[in-house]
């Protein structure tokens, strides 16, 4: 029997793994929620939702959390930083513990100077079985991240240029995680670059969501440093947090952010959606 944790049930991607799981896992599998607030966890996913409670900065959970399992969807949570310390006990863990197979979320063309590149690295280092889905700038950081500045000031506060940027739903994420986890003999040993299937800059991002939402949705690229500024004075997001942020944008404006990969698609077995799907899924999120 397959036994599967998810960590990030609550987030946007882990909690679609949970659910798209229930679809593609073998009969008779478990799928664990690794967590760090169970009452979440059950009020997302139901009262028989099972649950293990993983918080990277209690290793007393680390052990206990992966224990029996077989396999897993693994995220980093973004206030991690300083993965040698908190992560890799957890990594060391999964291969303590025989682990067949880990699906990990990374970002495209992940290098030295993100989080998500040395996650990887200890995976590979501890010869744990992988798949590394490498996606692209998520449609629902517009509204997770961004959202409050969009709705209080209707502006995409973003400092990226005219760089376009290949946009992915997390949702097809979720879904394709799901199938690389069940489908192990196909997907292991690889790592995938996902996007979505069209690339737009941050002007015509604006522009469909005044069409869509009927609000006057501006793009006013900020300076780098204002835009550190404003996030972190203006709106409490972490320092460190913001500076990854940055760095992402300055990846966006430089043009590096927008060439669409096909492999989306061919583990999906059909088109990702458009921005326009995700903008008119979300709507509420800006009004």
């Amino acid at each position: 029997m397959e036994k599967f944790l998810v960590t990030g049930a609550t987030g946007r991607v882990g909690s679609v793994v949970f659910q798209q799981l229930k679809n593609h896992a073998p009969e008779g599998s478990e799928i664990i929620a690794g967590d760090i607030d169970e009452s979440l966890v059950k009020k997302m996913h139901g009262n028989d939702a099972l649950f293990r409670e993983l918080n990277y900065e209690k290793p007393q959970t680390i052990k206990s959390a992966i224990k029996g399992i077989t396999k897993v969807f693994l995220m980093r949570p973004p206030q991690i930083e300083k993965i040698k310390k908190y992560m890799a006990p957890f990594i060391i863990e999964m291969k303590d513990a025989g682990v067949k197979h880990v699906v990990f979320l990374s970002i495209i063309d992940a290098n030295p100077m993100v989080p998500h590149f040395h996650v990887e690295k200890f995976i590979k280092r501890y010869n744990i079985p992988y798949t590394m889905l490498r996606c692209s700038f998520f449609m629902q950081n517009l509204d997770m991240v961004h959202g409050d500045i969009i709705k209080k000031e209707l502006d995409i506060c973003i400092p990226a240029g005219t760089g376009k940027t290949s946009f992915i739903d997390a949702r097809d994420i979720g879904e394709a995680v799901a199938i690389c986890l069940t489908n192990s003999e196909k997907y292991i040993g690889a790592t995938i670059p996902l996007t979505g299937s069209e690339s737009l800059d941050y002007n015509e991002v604006s522009e469909k969501m005044t069409e869509i939402l009927g609000l006057p949705i501006k793009y006013s690229n900020p300076d780098p440093k204002d835009f550190v500024e404003k996030m972190t004075n203006e709106y409490g997001f972490p320092k460190d947090y913001v500076q990854v942020m940055k760095m992402i944008c300055w990846v966006v404006r430089s043009g590096k952010a927008g060439k669409i990969y096909p492999d989306l698609e061919k583990i999906l077995g059909r088109k990702p959606r458009l921005m326009d799907d995700y903008i008119k899924d979300y709507q509420n999120s800006w009004r």
